[in-house]
Formats: structure tokens, sequence, C-alpha cells
């Protein structure tokens, strides 16, 4: 919803489609992570954002990474022109969504976090959907990028100097 509400004020954002992971007949027999990607590059995108998780890998013991880096691969097997792949650590939100496990995360790792490399500290869902915006903007060289939390303070950065 951060994301969405940066595009709409976005001067040079024409039109926003929001699609939802809720349940539909529309890609029965597909998971949904493919389907989408299909439907994207059917639909003639050229570029296509991913929010995943830092640590994503298709061959990682945790269930959830493995799902992450499963689903980078087959966006990437698509050959989109541009994937931009976006590996947070820690998203802090203005409201709790899960629970304790939440408020222990956001309330815990801020202190944690600084004796981590800076691509594990936390950032603010604001700051990654107007990163994702500046990114989506700009023109990138590589078909393939990895960003992490260094790469969108870089973003954020050079917006204030324009």
């Amino acid at each position: 919803s951060a994301l969405v509400r940066r595009l709409l004020a976005a001067p040079r954002c024409r039109a926003v489609t929001i699609l939802t992971r809720r349940a539909t007949e529309m890609f029965a027999g597909a998971p949904y992570a493919g389907a989408f990607a299909r439907a994207c590059k059917a639909a003639g995108v050229r570029h296509l954002s991913l929010l995943t998780a830092i640590g994503a890998n298709p061959r990682s013991s945790n269930y959830y990474l493995r799902v992450k880096g499963t689903v980078e691969e087959r966006y990437q097997s698509l050959a989109f022109a541009r994937l931009s792949l976006f590996r947070p650590s820690v998203l802090v939100t203005p409201n709790l969504r899960y629970g304790w496990q939440d408020w222990l995360t956001q309330h815990l790792f801020p202190w944690v976090s600084r004796l981590l490399p800076s691509r594990f500290h936390q950032i603010r869902v604001e700051d990654l959907a107007r990163a994702m915006r500046l990114n989506a903007e700009r023109h990138g060289t590589e078909p393939v990028e990895v960003l992490y939390y260094g790469d969108c303070l870089a973003l954020l950065r050079s917006a204030e100097r324009l």
C-alpha cells in the first residue's frame, strides 16, 4: 500500500493496476508467483520489481527463504528486459500485522541490527516504497539487479540531491 500511494503521487506515473494474492479462478492449477510472472511477460511488461527477502535462496533449508528464492528463480527464467529484486531485511510498518512476534522484531531489531552488516538493517515501508518508485523511474543497465538496504538508501539519497 505504501508503494501504491507513492506511485499514485508520482508525476511520471499515468496509471496503477493492482493485482492481489486473493484466490482467483484465472490462475487455477498453477503456482501464483509463476503464473503472475508469465502473465506479466505475456502482457509485454519490460521491467518488473519484486519484493523478496534477504537470504532468498531456492536451496535454503529455511522454508520461507527457499520459497522466496524459488520465486526469484522463476521470474529470472522469463528473461524480462529488467528485473529488480528488492531484498530488505526487516520491514518497519506503522501497524503491527503479525502479533507479538512482529512487536518483538520491530522493537528489538533496531538494537541488534547495529551489530550486523548494513544490508541487515531495518527499513520503513514508506522508504522502501519510495526507493522502489525511484528505481522504476531510472534506466537500469543490468537485466537482473538485486537491491539491499544500502542500495535503497543510495536511491533515496540520490533523490535528495536533485
